[in-house]
C-alpha cells in the first residue's frame, strides 16, 4: 500500500486522520492551537510526528514517510478510516 507523504503545508484528510492517530490513539497531546484536528500539518503536526517516530526508534524528521506509516499501521493505524 502507498502512502502520501506527510509535512509542513499539507492539508486534507489525510493529514487530519494523521493528527487523529497522533492526539487520540497515541496520547500525544500538545498545544490545542497548533495540534488541533484542523487537517492542516503545521508545526504541532511535525512535532507531534517527531515525538511518534522517537518513541518507536524511528529517525525523528518531523515527515510522515513510508517507514513512519509503516509503523502507525502496526501500531493500529487506518489510513483510510473515518475522521
Amino acid at each position: 500500500m502507498e502512502f502520501p507523504v506527510l509535512q509542513i503545508g499539507n492539508r486534507g484528510e489525510d493529514v487530519r486522520r494523521w493528527q487523529k492517530f497522533l492526539n487520540r490513539d497515541q496520547g500525544i497531546k500538545l498545544d490545542p492551537d497548533s495540534m488541533a484536528l484542523d487537517g492542516i500539518f503545521g508545526a504541532g503536526a511535525r512535532h507531534g510526528t517527531s515525538t511518534y517516530q522517537v518513541t518507536r526508534g524511528l529517525t525523528p524528521s518531523g515527515i510522515v514517510d513510508s517507514k513512519t506509516y509503516e509503523q502507525a499501521v502496526e501500531d493500529g493505524f487506518n489510513p483510510k478510516g473515518d475522521v
